[in-house]
Parts: C-alpha cells; sequence; structure tokens
C-alpha cells in the first residue's frame, strides 16, 4: 500500500496495481418488494483496491469480488481498516460499512490476490511471492488420557482448546500456502504456470504473540534482551539459510528480469509504474472541468501536443520535459 496520495487513485490502465484485504461485517438487505423479512448477508473478505477492474477487459463468468464499487477513499482509513486487529482496535466505519483487520479470516491474502491476478488477466500470470510473519503450530483440539477424563474441569478445558483451535483456523496462513503452492503445481506444464515463492520463518518467531512486549527475555541466542532483538534473531537465522538465500537470490533475478522486459517492451508505462509521472499541458486553454488537462502517458501528451499545438518534432522533447510532473513523495502511484 502506498501512503503518498489522499485518495485512492481511480487510474485502472496506468497505475500500479495493489490490493490489501479487510473483513467487512455482513449488511442487511431487502429484498425489492420489501416484504420479505431483512436478512444479513454473512462478514466476508474486501478487497481495497488502487484501480477499478474494467468489465469489458475481464471474464464476466469469473469477474473480480465487488468490481464496481467505488474505491475514492482516504488512505489512512483503508490502513485503520485492515489493520482493526479484533480484541486490539475498534472496527473502522467507512460509510454505512463496518471493517476489521483482513487477519480475521484472511491471514494470508495470497489466494485471494491470485484469484484477483486471474480474474483480470486470466492466466497472465507469472510471479507470486508471499512473506510470512513466522509459523505457529496450534495445540490439539483433542484431549489425551485418561486423567483428562477424570478433571473436573475437563469442560471447561475442551472448551478453551476448541477456543484457541477456532482462532488458529481463522488466522491460519500455511494452508492458503499449500493452496498456492498446490495451483503452482497444477499450472506447471500449461501456459498459466507461475513462479511462486513463499518466505517464513519456520522456527520460533510463531510463538511471539500479537500484543507481546518485554524488556527482558530470551534474545534467541542464549542471552538477555527485548521482543524485538528476540524477532531480529529469529529472522536472521532465517535469512542464513542457504536454501532461503538461494531463493530470495532467485526471485531478485526474476524481478529483476521481468523489470527490464517491460522497460523494453513499453518505455512509457514502465515510467509510469516506476516513476509515478504525470504529463499536464501548460496552455490555459486545454482545461477540462476547470483543470489542466493532464496524460498519464508520454505517448498520450506526446499525441496531443502534436495534434492540438502542432509542436514541431525538433521542439518536442524539449516541450515534453517542460509538461512532466513527478509525484509530491518519492513512491507510489501518483
Amino acid at each position: 500500500m502506498t501512503l503518498e496520495r489522499k485518495r485512492i487513485s481511480e487510474d485502472n490502465t496506468n497505475t500500479s496495481l495493489s490490493i490489501v484485504v479487510a473483513i467487512r461485517k455482513g449488511q442487511t438487505t431487502l429484498s425489492p418488494e420489501e416484504t420479505i423479512a431483512r436478512s444479513r448477508a454473512s462478514d466476508g473478505p474486501y478487497l481495497f483496491r488502487s484501480y477499478k477492474p474494467n468489465p469489458q477487459t475481464f471474464n464476466r463468468q469469473r469477474p473480480p469480488q465487488h468490481y464496481d464499487v467505488d474505491i475514492n477513499y482516504e488512505i489512512w482509513k483503508v490502513c485503520r481498516a485492515t489493520t482493526a486487529a479484533t480484541n486490539y482496535f475498534e472496527p473502522l466505519v467507512i460509510g454505512d460499512a463496518k471493517f476489521c483487520d483482513g487477519g480475521a479470516g484472511v491471514n494470508n491474502p495470497t489466494l485471494k490476490a491470485y484469484h484477483e491476478m486471474i480474474s483480470l488477466h486470466e492466466d497472465d500470470v507469472k510471479i507470486i511471492a508471499s512473506f510470512g510473519t513466522g509459523k505457529h503450530e496450534p495445540s490439539s483440539i483433542l484431549s489425551t488420557g485418561r486423567a483428562h477424563r477424570l478433571n473436573p474441569f475437563a469442560a471447561t478445558s475442551n472448551l478453551m482448546r476448541s477456543l484457541k483451535t477456532l482462532k488458529a483456523v481463522l488466522t491460519e496462513c500455511e494452508e492458503t500456502h499449500a493452496q498456492v503452492k498446490d495451483s503452482a503445481y497444477l499450472v506447471r506444464n500449461g501456459d498459466g504456470a507461475f513462479n511462486y515463492f513463499r518466505f517464513n520463518v519456520a522456527e520460533d518467531l510463531g510463538k511471539v504473540k500479537m500484543n507481546e512486549w518485554k524488556d527482558k527475555r530470551d534474545d534467541g541466542n542464549g542471552g538477555i534482551g527485548n521482543t524485538i532483538d528476540y524477532i531480529r534473531t529469529c529472522t536472521n537465522r532465517e535469512l542464513a539459510k542457504p536454501l532461503v538465500k538461494q531463493r530470495l537470490a532467485e526471485l531478485a533475478r526474476m524481478l529483476v528480469a521481468r523489470r527490464r522486459d517491460r522497460a523494453r517492451d513499453d518505455p512509457d508505462r514502465w515510467e509510469r509504474f516506476a516513476c509515478c509521472t504525470r504529463y499536464k499541458c501548460l496552455d490555459d486553454e486545454c482545461r477540462d472541468e476547470g483543470e489542466l488537462l493532464s496524460f498519464a502517458l508520454r505517448r498520450e501528451m506526446r499525441a496531443h501536443l502534436d495534434r492540438v499545438h502542432h509542436v514541431p518534432p525538433e521542439s518536442m522533447d524539449a516541450r515534453l520535459e517542460r509538461c512532466l510532473e513527478l509525484p509530491s513523495w518519492p513512491a507510489g502511484p501518483f
């Protein structure tokens, strides 16, 4: 998620495509005649997008989720909604909808993102990279041993174990990882094959609770430190593993190659994507609803200058540079 704009861009064609996931509270619905009792849809994942899917380009048999909703949300509200972890923060109300952290059911949003890309671009998915925050091994829901059956507090113990298991199901990540991995394997021999990378701290980090802060605890190296020291130690230990280093290097090589291909195939779109550029006509008569005309791509600005202002070829590059606008902040869609 990028934070340099006050509102999410509605430019579906020429900005980077970003999504974040929250959980939206199910809303009460009415029948058209309002003669049937009200019903309430269940809570479910909601995708905040930096773009609007174009109905003319995606497969209408597999449309993106709620593709026709308004995306003109203030960025701080999106960030606040998608981090409103239950039991820690109050849900956020935007308009007539209430949102909480997507971790309550979509803790690993990789599969949602994959399905989104499939809906928008069919099989044109090349690389998927997923980064976890530590593996957690939940306790078994099943009781063990005869002593437990004789425990007068067995019912309470079973209830607590069931609640912990339910929480683990809601916040699972590894099952989603397995599903994406299976998808990559199944399409490996087809045109829809993609490279899948998953990085997660395999040991110890999953034991750190979301609200933990300790000034004095095991730092992971046999010494004493705080919670941040422990997280850093676990992460560095994972990053030092030869296989992890190899996979990170492989991912980096693919991303760089992909970037070079995109820059070569369409330099104007890459400039827009990478540098968040925009071009604005400086002629005061070129206005749309009072605002100076602006263009997302260099070639669009070039065509306008050629067609409307008849700028000669020898002066075109200099004129384009004067029309170029860079973002106020150093990164993200402009």
